[in-house]
This record gives C-alpha cells, sequence and structure tokens, in this order.
C-alpha cells in the first residue's frame, strides 16, 4: 500500500518532466514523466510535444489483483475481437488509475516468438492510446495540472487485463484499430454521469 507520493518537477531542453517518489512499505520506486502526456486534449497542451510512456508501475504483476480479475462475481468482461476484455476497480499500488496486463494463450498461439510479438503490438497500441482512458479520471489529472506536491491515490483505479482471442499474429494497423475500439469502450464505462 502507497503511503506517500512526492512530486517535484523540472524542466529538460524546454520540456516540462514531473519526477515522482513513490513510497509504499519499505520500498521507494522512482519515475520520470514527461508532464504534457496526461493531456487528453490538443486544446490544453502547450507547444510539447506529447510522449506516450509506459511505465513499470503502470503494470499489473499483482498475483492477488490477477487472481481477482478471473472470479466471476467481482470483474466485469467485454469481447471485442481479437480481444477479451476484463477489468474491475480495486486499490492499486500505484498513483496511476490503470494498472495493465496482456495475456496471450499458449493453446491458441503456440510459438513463443509468436506470442511475444503480438504481446508487444498490444502493449505498443495501448501505450499510444491510454491517455484517452486517463481523461477519464479528472482528480488524477487536476492533481497534475495543479501541480502538486502530494499526489493522493484516484478514486477509481482499475485493473485491466487483454486475452488474446486470435489464432495467429494479426497486422498491427488491426490490433491499433481495435486498441482504439477498446479504449473508447472503456473510456464510455468511466464517462462521468450526467
Amino acid at each position: 500500500m502507497i503511503s506517500k507520493v512526492y512530486v517535484s518537477e523540472f524542466n529538460f531542453f524546454g520540456l516540462k518532466y514531473l519526477f515522482l517518489h513513490i513510497k509504499y512499505g519499505n520500498q521507494t520506486s522512482k519515475v520520470w514523466l514527461p508532464y504534457c502526456c496526461f493531456y487528453t486534449s490538443t486544446a490544453k497542451m502547450t507547444s510539447d510535444r506529447p510522449r506516450f510512456t509506459f511505465h513499470k508501475v503502470e503494470r499489473l504483476k499483482s498475483k492477488k489483483i490477477i487472481d481477482q480479475l478471473f472470479d466471476k462475481g467481482r470483474s466485469k468482461s467485454k469481447v471485442i475481437y481479437p480481444f477479451r476484455i476484463v477489468w474491475f476497480e480495486t486499490e492499486l499500488p500505484t498513483p496511476f488509475p490503470v494498472q495493465f496486463m496482456v495475456s496471450v494463450p499458449k493453446r491458441s498461439i503456440p510459438k513463443a516468438n509468436n506470442r511475444n510479438l503480438i504481446k508487444r503490438q498490444i502493449k505498443e497500441a495501448y501505450r499510444q492510446n491510454k491517455h484517452q482512458l486517463y481523461g477519464q479520471f479528472p482528480d488524477f489529472l487536476s492533481q497534475i495540472e495543479n501541480e502538486e506536491h502530494f499526489v493522493a491515490r484516484p478514486t477509481i483505479q482499475v485493473a485491466l487485463l487483454f486475452i488474446y482471442l486470435g489464432r495467429q499474429p494479426l497486422p498491427y494497423s488491426f490490433i491499433y484499430g481495435k486498441m482504439c475500439a477498446c479504449i473508447r469502450y472503456l473510456s464510455n464505462q468511466y464517462t462521468p454521469k450526467k
């Protein structure tokens, strides 16, 4: 469980960055984040070019949370071929609103090199589109925009799993398009109700 997160800001060659110092239990983690990667609309962006990152703390690795993802009573599921998306709201050991994981079953893709290729393609497509999903968590974005020195855990956090359902590797352009559709669907699930 995260006890504190400290944020400091600095400029590097004209780009603004945030330095997160995350303390959880006896461990600490340090993360560098481009300041502009949290903005979701070009109107809000500065002249800085957005850089989309995928940090270690954004990856879902907790065995306990992964087991809960497969608990039918707790998690929600949706199929958008070639993906089955499984997610549920929980408290995560990170200041980010979403932790993400990819699974490519050995039964459907027997060769390890193909499984690894598919995982890399899915992670890359997610990395380029996750800002649309993060835009649905306003308390997370407002803390970044207001340059607060203490970042509290977002009120809603989501554990997210993508399971590949295809029987063979598909072109990256197809995977990218389907990832966009998945992110749009998930964003709609967390759009504030009017």
